[in-house]
């Protein structure tokens, strides 16, 4: 009885390990002045960037998840957040990682 309680409690380890790690797998965004850095991991990643006008707030969503620096951008909900807001010059550099990923902006500035 007591071996098969300790690899009951063992297999409740792994399995909470692999959870564990699935929550670290989240889209990861922050920004440096007009630069916003998305970066994935080997999940599948679709990354919405949404606007709300030409100067107005910038979120970005991922329905795997959201990690974020605080110190440059707000928690909107659990798949949401809000960097800043959208104007010229700013940059998106992208790195999604593994899997069948997806950028979508919503609103793209070019300039000369």
């Amino acid at each position: 009885m007591l071996q098969r309680m300790a690899v009951t409690c063992g297999l409740m380890g792994v399995l909470a390990l692999g959870l564990a790690g699935e929550a670290l797998g989240a889209t990861m965004i922050s920004r440096t002045g007009n630069t916003v850095t998305i970066t994935g991991g080997d999940e599948v990643n679709y990354v919405e960037q949404k606007t709300f006008g030409d100067s107005g707030p910038l979120q970005y969503s991922d329905p795997a998840g959201i990690d974020y620096d605080a110190a440059s951008c707000a928690v909107v909900n659990s798949t949401t957040v809000e960097c800043g807001t959208l104007g010229p010059g700013l940059v998106a550099n992208v790195s999604l990682g593994g899997g069948d990923d997806t950028f979508r902006p919503e609103y793209i500035i070019t300039t000369s």
